[in-house]
């Protein structure tokens, strides 16, 4: 595995995930929002273009028009990922400054700004200030990177050498992610969370290089709708749609391996792990939303409950040699070197024993 090429990984384009039920109380207007995009639906307000606000869905002018970074200009600086590349759906690549979608001026610098400075001063300070951070707003900034990425991918050919050859993202298939969208709006509005927030966030100590590009990964999964960035000391890896079950169920795994620092190849193999038992979910997380009024300027979402009248677990059964399929996929690592049948797959994260492995910076797996 080439350590810090900031690749990201897809598992296949199948689109699971959440539904939105309609909104309602949108009969006024929160001082915030102007009024013809207070509900902005992009699926049938507007046609999904250039030329609109990916966020608020306002038509943008040479005045009001702007772009928005998918991946920050602080972040592509602090490590040097000027001309790194991102893996795209179709297997080609794109340079990370290259992902810039349409944005307004009004939610590039009153509400995307803003939030991107709240990440960029506590990352900067360290990992117990990021751990600090409003859960709220980590969410919100990885939700823009995996939302904006699949929007860029909307407009990209799948084989830039033939015009005719369509998108690498269809329209179809990317409306099916407008849950994510509507979740973006609490960016631009002040939002309640009930009973439970929709993600499950995992923070983690990295060990940190001189070499500014072997400190970033990036990994993202349609089919898990999760998340995951290394940033020198910090690993954060998130759930965007899964009604915290994974916090609720498995946080006590997962502090094992947060009282020491991560090398980078235990931090993918933890990532793979939250993936790949997302994946297993067989819940679909279902929303309610209430957009701001006069009355009440909050906006509300509403996380149904998952289990139903059901009694069957959350999460399907654990199987090993699928995995290995993910474990192979993300470190570019063979699956016949990482699985030996039945049932078993090389961890980095224990010793054979099965006590927890602590690994030095400069190990290599």
């Amino acid at each position: 595995m080439e350590e810090g090429s900031g690749r990201r990984r897809s598992i296949g384009t199948e689109a699971v995930g959440s539904s939105m039920d309609a909104k309602t109380g949108a009969d006024g207007l929160p001082s915030a929002a102007d009024p013809e995009d207070l509900g902005y639906d992009p699926r049938i307000d507007r046609s999904l273009t250039l030329d609109g606000c990916f966020l608020c869905g306002s038509r943008l002018t040479p005045q009001s028009g702007t772009e928005e970074h998918v991946f920050p200009r602080w972040l592509l600086r602090k490590f040097n990922l000027w001309d790194a590349e991102l893996n795209l759906l179709n297997g080609t690549s794109i340079r990370y400054p290259r992902l810039r979608i349409p944005c307004c001026r009004t939610c590039n610098g009153n509400y995307l700004g803003p939030l991107e400075q709240r990440i960029r001063t506590a990352s900067e300070a360290g990992i117990q200030a990021f751990d600090s951070l409003d859960r709220a707003h980590v969410y919100q900034w990885l939700l823009k990177m995996f939302y904006g990425i699949m929007f860029k991918e909307m407009f990209l050919l799948v084989d830039r050498k033939d015009p005719l050859s369509g998108a690498i993202v269809l329209p179809d298939f990317f409306e099916d992610f407008h849950t994510s969208h509507a979740m973006l709006q609490s960016i631009r509005f002040q939002t309640e969370w009930t009973p439970n927030p929709p993600w499950s966030i995992f923070t983690f100590e990295c060990h940190a290089y001189p070499e500014p590009g072997r400190n970033f990964d990036f990994y993202d999964s349609f089919v898990s709708m999760a998340v995951a960035v290394r940033m020198g000391p910090i690993g954060v890896i998130a759930c965007l749609q899964d009604n915290n079950s994974q916090e609720q169920l498995y946080a006590d795994y997962f502090r094992k391996f947060q009282s020491f620092p991560l090398h980078p190849i235990q931090f993918t193999e933890l990532v793979c792990r939250v993936l790949y038992m997302q994946s297993r979910q067989n819940r679909v997380p279902k929303y309610m939303t209430r957009l701001p009024d006069a009355i009440n300027p909050t906006m509300q979402v509403i996380s149904l409950p998952l289990g139903g009248l059901s009694s069957k677990p959350v999460y399907d059964e654990w199987q090993q040699e699928q995995y290995a399929h993910v474990l192979a996929q993300f470190t570019g690592i063979p699956f016949e070197i990482l699985f030996a049948p039945p049932d078993q797959v090389i961890s980095w994260l224990y010793n054979q024993d099965g006590s927890v492995k602590v690994m030095n910076p400069d190990d290599r797996p």
